[in-house]
C-alpha cells in the first residue's frame, strides 16, 4: 500500500563537535572576507544561532514552493490545503478521501487512463499549442475558474480587470491561498483565546516580572547589535528563546486554562 503526503520540506543537520573533539580534531573553516556564511555546517563546525536562522530561511523557501505546488496540482481550497500540510503522510484511501490523488490503482492502471486522456500525439500536441497560446493571452472568466478553483468572486473580478494571463492570475491566487491558509491557521489560535506572537509584541512590555523585564533587555541589545525596529527585533529574540516565548505567553494569558494548555502544546 501506498503513502502520501509529506508535504513540507526538511532538512538535517548533524553536530559533530563532540566526535571531533573525542578525537582530537578541530574544523578551522577559513572564508574569503565577506563570505561569513560560506562554511555554515561544514563538518566539525558548530552551528550557531545566524547559521541556524540562514538555514531556516532556505528550508522555509522550498517550504512554500511545496506548498504553491500542491495548493495548483491539487486544486484544493486554503482549508483544506491547511488540513493536511502539515508534513504527515496518509494511506492510500486517506489520501483518496482528502483529495491528495485521483484514485487508486496499478501502474496498468494508470498507463491505461494516461493513454485514454491523452488520445493520439496529435491531439496532444496540438492542445500543447493551444495552451502555449492561451498562456500569453488574457484569461477569461471560465479559464480563471478552472484554473484558479475556490476564490471570491472579486479575485476574478480583478483580474479581469487587469487582463492577467492565466499564468498571472495562478501566482495571485497562490498568494491570495497563502494568505487564506494564514488566516485560517490563525483563526485555529485564536479559538483558544490565545494571543499570537504579533498580538504579544504589539502589546509592549507594560508587565512586570523577570520575563518581561529579560526580554526588554535583550531586545534592546538586539536593536544596537542589528539595527532593527523594536518590533523586528523583539519578533527576533522569541523565536530564538522559545521558553521565554512560552512564558510571556502564559503570563499574558493568565486565567484561560484553555489558552495556557494551547500554549503547552504549542512549545511542546
Amino acid at each position: 500500500m501506498s503513502l502520501v503526503g509529506s508535504i513540507g520540506a526538511t532538512l538535517m543537520l548533524l553536530d559533530l563537535t563532540g566526535l571531533f573533539a573525542k578525537s582530537g580534531i578541530k574544523a578551522i573553516p577559513i572564508n574569503s572576507t565577506g563570505a561569513d556564511y560560506k562554511s555554515t555546517a561544514a563538518p566539525g563546525t558548530a552551528i550557531v544561532e545566524k547559521d541556524r536562522e540562514h538555514i531556516q530561511s532556505i528550508v522555509d523557501y522550498f517550504g512554500q514552493d511545496f506548498l504553491q505546488a500542491v495548493a495548483l496540482g491539487r486544486r484544493m481550497s486554503p482549508g483544506r490545503l491547511s488540513a493536511v500540510a502539515d508534513g504527515r503522510v496518509f494511506p492510500g484511501p486517506e489520501a483518496l478521501r482528502l483529495g491528495l490523488v485521483d484514485a487508486i490503482g496499478t501502474l496498468s492502471d494508470t498507463v491505461t487512463r494516461l493513454r485514454s486522456a491523452a488520445g493520439n500525439l496529435s491531439s496532444f500536441l496540438r492542445s500543447e499549442a493551444k495552451m502555449d497560446h492561451s498562456t500569453n493571452s488574457p484569461a477569461t472568466l471560465a479559464e480563471l475558474k478552472n484554473q484558479c478553483p475556490d476564490l471570491p468572486d472579486s479575485f476574478y473580478v480583478r483580474q479581469l480587470e487587469a487582463g492577467a494571463t492565466i499564468v498571472e492570475a495562478q501566482r495571485a491566487a497562490i498568494g491570495a491561498m497563502q494568505e487564506q491558509v494564514r488566516e485560517a491557521r490563525s483563526a485555529t489560535t485564536k479559538k483558544s483565546g490565545v494571543k499570537t506572537l504579533e498580538e504579544h509584541v504589539g502589546a509592549g512590555f507594560g508587565s512586570s516580572g523577570g520575563g518581561a523585564e529579560d526580554l526588554s533587555k535583550l531586545v534592546t541589545a538586539e536593536m544596537k547589535a542589528s539595527g532593527v525596529d523594536r518590533q523586528a527585533a523583539t519578533v527576533k529574540i522569541l523565536r530564538r528563546n522559545p521558553q521565554l516565548h512560552e512564558e510571556l505567553l502564559i503570563g499574558a494569558n493568565e486565567g484561560n486554562r484553555a489558552a495556557v494548555e494551547a500554549i503547552h502544546q504549542r512549545f511542546t
